[in-house]
């Protein structure tokens, strides 16, 4: 079950062992995505079993939120991994499109040149036509090819925040460090899913009786998962 708040947000750390690259069995990358998020879907099982877990909770949790980090940064990699392999694919046919105008252009270059040395609006006409063909010509030389970007250097921004257990909480204040609290704090809505088993949600634990099917339960449940950053609308068409 998971339950979140609409006033906080879950962020992981990015951390893990290193997994093998399945891609020559799996061109497109599917069978990598379902497994990310079938690990992502353990891992927020774990998190909510861990708080009942005495005394090593907090480093419990702390574990499986590491894990939830790095496994979303992985999808993250995937995605984009994804958006390269595409344009690959459009460079190389944008590519043959412009050689094959290129041809063209030289054609017609080759035609006006011959005709400017009588028509003076012909000359005219004939140093632009020069002017697009060189610049096609400029384009098709550009390498292709992306380097890997140059490791970041270490930042020197703190970590960002974790949500705080109620148990991690009670322990900041004892020591006498106070959470930040709006003047006018409004109620938070509460909601719980159950992902795992028969599909359930509940709104202040009053269960939500009609709720969308197919499609639109998998789009929720995803944005569940990923609900620590924000999910671009064209993600998820290419994911659904």
């Amino acid at each position: 079950m998971i339950t979140t708040h609409t006033n906080h947000a879950g962020v992981g750390t990015e951390s893990g062992k290193r997994r093998g690259n399945h891609l020559e069995n799996d061109p497109n990358g599917v069978d990598r995505q379902q497994e990310l998020l079938g690990y992502l879907c353990k891992s927020e099982t774990l998190a909510q079993h861990v708080l009942n877990v005495s005394p090593h909770s907090p480093l419990m949790e702390h574990a499986v939120q590491l894990c939830q980090g790095y496994l979303k940064t992985l999808l993250d990699m995937h995605h984009v991994w994804q958006c390269l392999q595409h344009a690959r694919s459009q460079e190389s046919q944008l590519g043959n499109q412009l050689e094959r105008m290129q041809a063209v252009l030289q054609e017609v270059c080759a035609q006006l040149d011959a005709d400017a040395v009588m028509d003076e609006r012909q000359a005219l006409q004939a140093r632009y036509w020069n002017t697009i063909s060189k610049l096609v010509e400029e384009v098709l030389h550009l390498p292709a090819d992306i380097a890997e970007p140059a490791d970041a250097p270490p930042s020197a921004e703190p970590p960002p925040n974790l949500p705080l257990s109620e148990e991690r909480q009670a322990c900041v204040k004892s020591a006498g460090v106070s959470t930040l609290t709006t003047d006018t704090p409004e109620p938070a809505l509460k909601l719980s899913v159950h992902l795992f088993g028969e599909f359930k949600a509940s709104l202040h634990d009053r269960e939500i009786k009609r709720w969308p099917r197919g499609k639109g339960q998998k789009i929720f449940k995803y944005l569940l998962l990923h609900r620590a950053t924000p999910v671009r609308k064209e993600r998820l068409m290419e994911t659904f």
